[in-house]
């Protein structure tokens, strides 16, 4: 049974700590989410209770799940705030669920449309939530955009309450509007970048021997997602790069995740073999009309045919055939994403300092950066 921490006229507020507790939350969750636009899969209860079950014994020792759940006057759940508890560098700290190990982006408060975000700061203003949550050292909210629904704390929940802030940008996400059609997009590309795309598109049409699948079967899932992760380190070893998407540490979580996935019509995996070999793979997520770039991993002896865009190609001309909105190539700037979006989101990084020692590390943190962001202005105006 999930404690009640508080009780209002026309509302209840509980924690979630266990496991057990997240399970019995499915079918609440599910139901909220179906009722809203979250832009993040990232919130769905599939990817966060996987994230979970297959993360918490690589957390350090203390780490414990803190879900606030916020309830209706008919007992329904409207409100979810995805928290859990970690320990780093002896600081007690509050982060969003699933900000370890995985690129989980766009996360924030998971609320019922018809409440206005400045119920958010009401609930975190509250004094039994504030007790709630200084019993830690610091609130630390990665990967939300300005226009989430905790954006608003850095000022008004902190100001309020005395609690040093520190928040900065931390990522790009560069995404494409979709046009109606890929006659349409094609027009939107450099005349290079057409040329190349039509130039490889035919190398591969006259060789018999390449052939583009899509994953359709949940039998197929754990060999692709290992033949993923394979290219995915060939093509960085031979850039002479180091990733931190590696099997042996994330492998078992995206064959589970990617199942789920797939069953739910939320999977676009994309497998490119030559003579029966894999040379090519792009994993995507279906989310709310968006078509999401998760990862992808090439043979780099294959290069001549520019598997990487013509995937990418590919999963964008079923995302127009699906009437999707959006291919988001999610958190990260590289060179070949710039040829394809339309646009960029930021996501920031937000601190709150509550203890004595989280305030102190929250204003050395802002310290350290604000001085790294000076000595950066220096050096560019000096080269200049």
């Amino acid at each position: 049974m999930i404690k009640t921490i508080l009780e209002l006229e026309n509302m209840k507020v509980t924690i979630c700590k266990t496991e057990q507790e997240l399970l019995e939350l499915k079918d609440a969750w599910n139901t909220l989410t179906h009722h809203i636009d979250i832009h993040s899969p990232f919130l769905s209860w599939d990817w966060i209770y996987t994230w979970w079950t297959n993360y918490k014994n690589k957390l350090p020792q203390g780490s414990n799940l803190l879900i606030f759940c916020i309830y209706d006057e008919n007992d329904t759940l409207f409100c979810i705030i995805p928290f859990y508890t970690t320990i780093i560098k002896k600081l007690h700290i509050i982060k969003f669920l699933g900000t370890e190990f995985e690129s989980s982006d766009y996360l924030d408060v998971i609320i019922s449309e018809k409440y206005e975000t400045d119920f958010i700061l009401e609930i975190f203003n509250h004094p039994h939530i504030i007790d709630a949550l200084v019993k830690y050292d610091k609130l630390v909210l990665n990967n939300i955009l300005p226009s989430s629904n905790l954006w608003k704390l850095q000022n008004l929940f902190a100001q309020k309450n005395h609690f040093p802030t520190f928040f900065k940008k931390t990522s790009t996400c560069p995404y494409l509007d979709l046009p109606e059609s890929e006659e349409e997009l094609l027009k939107g590309l450099s005349k290079n970048m057409k040329s190349s795309l039509r130039r490889t598109r035919n190398k591969i049409n006259k060789d018999p021997d390449i052939v583009i699948d899509k994953i359709e079967n949940e039998s197929e899932i754990d060999e692709a997602i290992k033949a993923l992760f394979d290219l995915h380190d060939q093509r960085f070893t031979d850039q002479a790069k180091d990733t931190k998407f590696v099997f042996e540490q994330r492998g078992a979580f995206h064959q589970k995740i990617a199942k789920i996935f797939l069953a739910l019509g939320q999977l676009a995996f994309y497998i490119v073999k030559y003579k029966n070999e894999t040379i090519g793979c792009l994993y995507c997520y279906i989310f709310n009309n968006r078509v999401m770039y998760m990862q992808a991993g090439f043979n780099p002896q294959y290069a001549r045919y520019a598997l990487g865009n013509q995937l990418i190609l590919r999963a964008i001309t079923d995302g127009i055939e699906n009437k999707n909105i959006e291919f988001d190539f999610m958190r990260g700037n590289e060179a070949y994403k710039a040829k394809w979006a339309s646009d960029k989101r930021f996501l920031y990084q937000e601190e709150f300092g509550f203890s004595f020692k989280g305030k102190m590390d929250t204003n050395l943190n802002r310290a350290i950066f604000n001085l790294k962001t000076i000595i950066k202005k220096i050096i560019k105006k000096e080269g200049e």
